[in-house]
């Protein structure tokens, strides 16, 4: 059977759906014959997606590749990682070296008013880093050249990815803060880039509340079926990606 990667946040996981709702990927995996590896990760951002990508395609072989492009204003910060190498025994596997923050809109807003994570990192410390490093041109473009580097490697392997974005914030062509009006982008192949954002095409098209569990974010067994059946099948095959 064909193998299908699954790379996003909470709308890719399947966030507050009962165990048998149905998810927008398990139906493309069922009409278009593929075993589904899903990757997504909750608040995920999308440099800590390309890095579980690239960690998924030295690990496995694919023939295809569905990446969910999140909110581009989130950072994955890691921590707690100093533990093995002050110990001088770096393969000291009872230090926890894989706690992340995936920052984002909400913690920065909360640092804001005050109010501390329950993390040991200072709310200072997220401002200075969610304003200053987030959006800064260094790391777009840290993000874009590892996301070219993927593609080039997806080509020579013939394995096509799709780009879906899922927010419209910066991913909209036509906003003045599209992330696709910086020369960094152009670097990008965008065959496989679905233009008309989820968000903007559900509120276009239907009432959207009726398609959330929860304050218009992540979709219900309606949604997700609305999501796969008539926004991303018909598009991605529009792309030839089917």
């Amino acid at each position: 059977m064909k193998k299908l990667l699954i790379a996003g946040c909470s709308h890719s996981v399947g966030y507050g759906l009962k165990a048998n709702d149905p998810t927008w990927y398990g139906v493309v995996g069922e009409k278009h014959g593929y075993e589904i590896t899903n990757i997504a990760s909750p608040a995920s951002s999308i440099n800590y997606s390309l890095q579980s990508i690239s960690d998924a395609i030295i690990d496995d072989e694919y023939d295809a590749i569905i990446f969910q492009l999140t909110d581009f204003s989130r950072y994955t910060i890691p921590f707690d990682g100093e533990g093995p190498f002050l110990s001088t025994d770096i393969t000291d596997f009872k230090y926890n070296t894989n706690t992340l923050l995936h920052l984002c809109k909400a913690h920065y807003i909360d640092t804001l008013k005050g109010k501390y994570l329950n993390l040991d990192i200072k709310p200072e410390v997220i401002k200075f880093i969610f304003e200053k490093i987030t959006l800064s041109r260094f790391n777009i473009n840290s993000m874009f050249n590892q996301l070219h580097f993927i593609q080039q490697y997806l080509k020579s392997r013939k394995i096509k990815m799709a780009l879906v974005p899922y927010d419209y914030n910066y991913w909209g062509k036509q906003l003045l803060s599209s992330i696709w009006k910086l020369e960094e982008s152009k670097k990008i192949d965008l065959t496989y880039f679905i233009e008309y954002p989820f968000m903007k095409w559900l509120n276009d098209n239907y009432d959207s509340d009726k398609f959330y569990i929860d304050n218009g974010y992540h979709l219900n067994a309606k949604g997700q079926l609305l999501f796969a059946n008539e926004y991303l099948i018909p598009r991605l095959k529009k792309l030839n990606f089917f």
